[in-house]
C-alpha cells in the first residue's frame, strides 16, 4: 500500500478502526499518534500502540500576541504563575508568525483527550487545521482528520516518515519533553532515528548560556511528574545526553548566570568580590517561590552537547532565537536542505538582515532567481515599511515575489499618499491568503475602506469656514476616521494611534481637532469643550512629529479659538433669548382666556422658577408647571 494516503476511503477506514476503541465525535480535529499509528498498522501489517485520542477544539476567540492576556494558564517559563498539569501542559505553540495557538484546557474522558485551543493570531486565515500539525514535535505525529468534513491533513515530513520509518524532530517548542519522548517513540514504533543529531538539536536551547538569549514565550523547558517518570523509564538511553535537575537548582543556576553572581576575584586579583553584593543576591521571596515547585518541576541539562554549535550561533547572530530560526539554522548546518537551495540561502544569510530572518522562518523564501541588488532593494523597503515583513510571512511568498509586492505597494502609496501605508498593511494582514495582493485588489479594498471611513463621526463646526484668515491659510476640522488617519500620517504623530482613542474622543463631541495649514507649516489644534463655561479650551497645539508650532501658527490657533468661542457664546445666548420670547408669547396668549380673579379666591399654583444671567443681570422666569412642558433644549410645549 504505497499510496495509502491517496486512498479516497482512507479516512473512513481509519475512523472505523478507531471506533472500536471509543465513540468518535462528529466535530473537532483528531490528530497525532492515534491516526498516525493506525496508518502505520495498515501499511506495515502489524499493530502499533494507541494510548489515547487527541481531539483539538478551536475557540472562536482570536488573541493578539502583542496584547497582555488575562489568562493565568501558561507554561512555567511564560508567566509568573506556574500552572502544573499532569500530562499535557498549557502554553503557546507557534510554528510560524501567522498561525500561533495556545492550549487553554485539556480534559480527559477515558481514551479521549479534549484539547481546547485559541488562535493567537489569524493571519493564516484559510480555516483548516494544518497549522496544528506543524506545531507537533515529531514527523511521526503530523497527521490528522477534520471530523466535520472527514478531510485528511498531513505534512510532507509525515509522508516521508510513513515511507521510510525514520523518526525525526520537527519542532523544538518543548525541547526537554521532546528529548524524553524521542526514546519512548523510537521504542514504540520500532523505527530508525539518528539519535545523535536529534540530541544535539534538542540540547541547543537547553544550554544555559543559550537560554539567556531565548524568547521564553516560545520555549517551554520545565516538565512535571509524568515526564519525570518517563525520563526514569528511559534513563539508560537518555543518560549520555542529559541529566535531570530540580526546578529550584535550575532557577538558582540561571539567576547566578544571568546576574554574574559569582565573580571570585576583583580586577586587581587580590580580593573576592561580588558574591557578598546584596544587589546580586537572590531575593528571599524568590527563593521561597522556587522552593514551592521544587519537587513537582524539573528540566534537563545537556551532558554531551553542552556547548553551543558555533555554526548555528553564527547564523543566528542578529536574529531572534525562536523555535523556527533554530530549526532552520540546524537544517542549514547539517545539510538537510538541497545543495541548490542551500547555496541561495547562504547568499541571503551573508547579505541580508530582514531577508535573513525571512529565510530562517522559511528557507524556501530563497527558492527562486535573485541577485544581491534584489536583496538590497527589499532591505531598504522593509527598513522603511517594516510592516511588510508580516505580509510576506503571511502569504508565504519568495524573494522574487517580494520584489513584485514592493512594486505594488510603492505604486499604491505613490497614488494615494504615504498616509495609506498603515491601513494598507492592516488590510493585507486581515486578508484571506487565497487572494493575491495585486494592485487592483489592494486599490479596490482601499476604495471600500475610504468610502466607509469617510462617514462623519459628528457634525462639523459650520462657522469654521466663515472665519476670515490670511491668504494661503486653510483650516480643516477632523470629523471622520479617514481624516484622522490622514492627519496622523501627515503630521507624523499619534492622531491615528488607536491607543489615543481620538475616534472615540471626537465621537463624543466634546473634543475638536482642527488642522491648520499654511504655505510653510502645518499643525493640529486640539480643543476640549467646557460646557459649564460655554467655551473651548486648548488641550494642545503641535506641529509635525509633536514639535512646537511656529509663532505664526500660534497666532492662527488663538484667532480660531477666539472666533469659535465667540460664535459658541453667541449661539448659546440666542437660545436663551429665544426662550424668553417664547415664554412672553405663551403668557400673552394665556391672558386672552384667563380671568382676573380676586386674590383671595386663587388656588395655590405650582411654580417652576428658573434664574439665569443675561448681560451680567439675573433674570427670574416663573411658569405654571401644570400648564407647560419644557424639553432639554428649552423648547416650550
Amino acid at each position: 500500500m504505497d499510496n495509502i494516503l491517496k486512498d479516497k476511503n482512507i479516512v473512513s477506514k481509519i475512523l472505523t478502526e478507531l471506533s472500536e476503541l471509543c465513540l468518535i465525535p462528529d466535530s473537532g480535529f483528531l490528530a497525532g499518534g492515534a491516526v498516525a499509528n493506525t496508518l502505520l498498522s495498515m501499511k506495515y501489517g502489524k499493530p502499533y500502540p494507541i494510548n489515547d485520542l487527541d481531539i483539538f477544539i478551536e475557540t472562536e476567540e482570536v488573541e493578539d500576541p502583542f496584547e497582555p492576556s488575562n489568562r493565568t494558564s501558561r507554561t512555567p517559563t511564560r508567566t509568573q504563575e506556574l500552572i502544573i498539569l499532569s500530562g499535557y501542559y498549557e502554553g503557546e505553540l507557534s510554528y510560524d508568525h501567522g498561525s500561533n495557538y495556545r492550549i487553554l484546557e485539556v480534559e480527559r474522558d477515558e481514551l479521549l483527550n479534549w484539547i481546547t485551543i485559541s488562535r493567537v493570531s489569524d493571519r493564516d486565515n484559510i480555516r483548516n487545521y494544518s497549522y496544528i500539525l506543524n506545531g507537533f514535535d515529531f514527523n511521526c505525529c503530523q497527521v490528522g482528520i477534520d471530523l466535520k468534513t472527514n478531510e485528511l491533513y498531513y505534512t510532507e515530513e509525515f509522508e516521508e516518515f510513513l515511507n521510510t520509518k525514520q523518526l525525526d524532530v520537527t519542532a523544538i517548542y518543548t525541547p526537554a519533553h521532546t528529548a524524553i519522548r524521542l526514546f519512548k517513540k523510537k521504542k514504540e514504533l520500532d523505527c530508525y532515528c539518528d539519535v545523535e543529531k536529534c540530541m544535539e538539536l534538542l540540547s541547543q536551547p537547553l544550554i544555559r548560556k543559550t537560554r539567556l538569549r531565548l524568547n521564553s514565550r516560545h520555549f517551554g523547558t520545565y516538565f512535571s511528574d509524568k515526564y519525570k517518570d518517563m525520563f526514569l523509564e528511559h534513563y539508560k538511553d537518555i543518560k549520555p545526553y542529559f541529566k535531570m535537575v530540580r526546578f529550584f537548582d535550575d532557577k538558582k543556576e540561571m539567576w547566578e548566570l544571568s546576574n554574574d553572581t559569582f565573580t571570585p576575584v576583583s580586577p586587581d586579583n587580590d580580593h573576592v568580590t561580588n558574591w557578598l553584593n546584596p544587589k546580586n543576591s537572590i531575593p528571599q521571596e524568590m527563593l521561597e517561590k522556587w522552593a514551592t515547585y521544587n519537587d513537582i518541576m524539573w528540566t534537563l541539562v545537556p551532558n554531551k552537547f553542552n556547548t553551543p554549535n558555533v555554526k548555528v550561533m553564527e547564523i543566528l547572530s542578529s536574529v531572534e532565537f525562536n523555535p523556527l530560526t533554530f530549526m532552520s539554522s540546524y537544517k542549514l548546518v547539517n545539510g538537510k536542505i538541497k545543495n541548490k537551495l542551500l547555496n541561495k540561502c547562504e547568499i541571503v544569510l551573508g547579505k541580508g538582515k530582514y531577508t535573513k530572518l525571512l529565510t530562517l522562518l522559511n528557507p524556501y523564501y530563497c527558492d527562486c532567481d535573485f541577485s544581491v541588488e534584489h536583496i538590497n532593494d527589499i532591505e531598504l523597503f522593509v527598513g522603511k515599511y517594516p510592516q511588510v515583513l508580516n505580509v510576506i510571512i503571511k502569504f508565504k511568498i519568495n524573494l522574487q515575489e517580494s520584489l513584485k509586492l514592493i512594486k505594488v505597494i510603492n505604486k499604491v502609496i505613490s497614488f494615494e499618499g504615504a498616509w495609506v501605508e498603515v491601513k494598507m498593511m492592516e488590510i493585507l494582514n486581515k486578508w484571506n491568503v487565497s487572494i493575491k495582493p495585486t494592485y487592483e485588489n489592494i486599490s479596490n479594498a482601499l476604495k471600500t475602506y475610504k468610502s466607509e471611513m469617510s462617514k462623519p463621526l459628528v457634525d462639523e463646526i459650520k462657522f469654521l469656514s466663515q472665519i476670515k484668515l490670511p491668504k494661503g491659510v486653510s483650516v480643516k476640522e477632523l470629523v471622520s476616521e479617514l481624516e484622522i488617519h490622514w492627519a496622523g500620517n501627515k503630521l507624523k504623530n499619534c492622531l491615528n494611534n488607536p491607543g489615543q482613542e481620538y475616534i472615540e474622543k471626537i465621537k463624543s463631541d466634546g473634543v475638536k481637532v482642527i488642522v491648520i495649514s499654511s504655505e510653510h507649516s502645518i499643525s493640529a489644534l486640539e480643543l476640549h469643550l467646557k460646557t459649564e463655561e460655554i467655551m473651548y479650551v486648548e488641550k494642545q497645539l503641535l506641529s509635525t512629529c509633536n514639535t512646537n508650532p511656529s509663532s505664526y501658527h500660534r497666532i492662527l490657533a488663538d484667532i480660531i479659538k477666539a472666533e469659535l468661542n465667540g460664535d459658541l457664546l453667541k449661539s448659546q445666548y440666542e437660545k436663551r433669548l429665544n426662550l424668553y420670547k417664547d415664554v412672553s408669547l405663551l403668557n400673552r396668549g394665556m391672558l386672552i382666556s384667563t380671568e382676573d380673579k380676586k386674590s383671595n379666591s386663587n388656588d395655590s399654583p405650582i411654580i417652576l422658577r428658573e434664574v439665569i444671567t443675561l448681560n451680567n443681570q439675573e433674570v427670574i422666569i416663573e411658569m405654571n408647571a401644570e400648564d407647560m412642558v419644557i424639553d432639554e433644549e428649552g423648547n416650550i410645549f
